[in-house]
């Protein structure tokens, strides 16, 4: 029975046997195969109205194994630290003067073996209006694999991009119509928060903007201020505006969030209000359950092993000690 016990400790001080992960990086390339594309890993192009453009790209799967890709044209949005991205899923405005309204895929979904290529292929048709500017946006590829069996089961997901830039011969507006709305106060567990939504209405880009953004009390005492240099905006696209707040409380009232936007010599004041009818406090950070993973309770269940044994070792030797 000691020399059991003991077997039984030696296991449970032993390290615990890592479940293999997914292999490091995306483990595929894309890139363009646009003849009258400069680069491979941009592409921009003049279309006149009525064209009917196929634009092909290669997936190129460096791996052992096989995998499956899902291909979908994204519109360009801007982040909120003022920089141009192309990721799925952001807010849009309601305008249709976007990438998406005029591309679309032949096949967006696609097997690609070990170690092959394949293409996928954006068609662009223009109509008969022309392009109405800046349309911006990229073919986004993504590949998703399950990990390793013997793991938990994880989505491990990687996605590239290829950004796509068509200009027509109809000129983007001299000056970009913008809006500031939506302002509103969020509270969290990390403290409160200022946010809005600046909108870029016209397909235009423009960039070297220097972005400041106050928040002040009907009596005009500034709450806080926030400045970006050196943003961008993608052409017909949303920025969030999100401006934390040292305070931990923020009194009943109405508040104001102005914006002040240069970009060389284009120049603009918009104003959006929000009121607050009680006094605001940040959330407070709420318990999260402990979630035990496999080894967890398997250590658990040794753990209970032992004491059963060390009980019943002990009430052995009190038999063996009573006379």
């Amino acid at each position: 029975m000691r020399h059991l016990v003991f077997l039984l400790l030696i296991a449970l001080s032993l390290p615990a046997t890592p479940v293999a992960g997914a292999e490091s990086g995306a483990g595929f390339t894309l890139t363009s195969a646009v003849p009258d594309s400069a680069v491979t890993s941009y592409v921009r192009l003049t279309l006149p109205a009525n064209a009917d453009r196929h634009l092909q790209f290669r997936v190129s799967n460096l791996t052992d194994t096989a995998a499956t890709y899902t291909a979908q044209v994204t519109d360009a949005s801007t982040g909120p630290e003022g920089k141009i991205t192309y990721v799925p899923g952001t807010p849009q405005p309601s305008e249709t003067t976007r990438l998406s309204h005029f591309a679309r895929l032949t096949a967006p979904t696609l097997s690609v073996g070990a170690h092959s290529t394949k293409t996928v292929t954006v068609r662009v048709q223009v109509p008969a209006t022309g392009v109405p500017g800046d349309l911006l946006g990229a073919l986004y590829v993504r590949r998703d694999r399950q990990a390793d069996q013997a793991g938990e089961g994880l989505q491990n997901r990687f996605a590239m991009a290829v950004p796509i830039h068509l200009t027509g011969t109809t000129p983007p507006p001299a000056r970009p119509r913008l809006s500031l709305k939506q302002a509103k106060l969020l509270s969290r567990p990390t403290g409160l928060a200022v946010s809005a939504l600046l909108t870029n209405h016209s397909p235009r880009t423009f960039g070297a903007i220097t972005l400041t953004t106050t928040v002040t009390t009907a009596a005009g005492h500034q709450v806080t201020r926030q400045q970006l240099t050196q943003a961008e905006m993608a052409p017909t696209s949303v920025m969030p505006l999100n401006l934390p707040l040292a305070a931990r409380q923020l009194g009943p009232g109405r508040y104001t969030v102005a914006v002040t936007l240069r970009s060389g010599r284009q120049r603009y004041q918009l104003r959006d209000h929000f009121t607050i009818k009680a006094t605001a406090t940040a959330a407070r950070p709420g318990a999260r359950p402990t979630r035990l993973g496999p080894w967890m309770w398997l250590s658990l269940g040794l753990a209970g092993v032992v004491l059963l044994l060390l009980l019943l070792l002990w009430r052995q030797h009190r038999r063996e000690a009573t006379p």
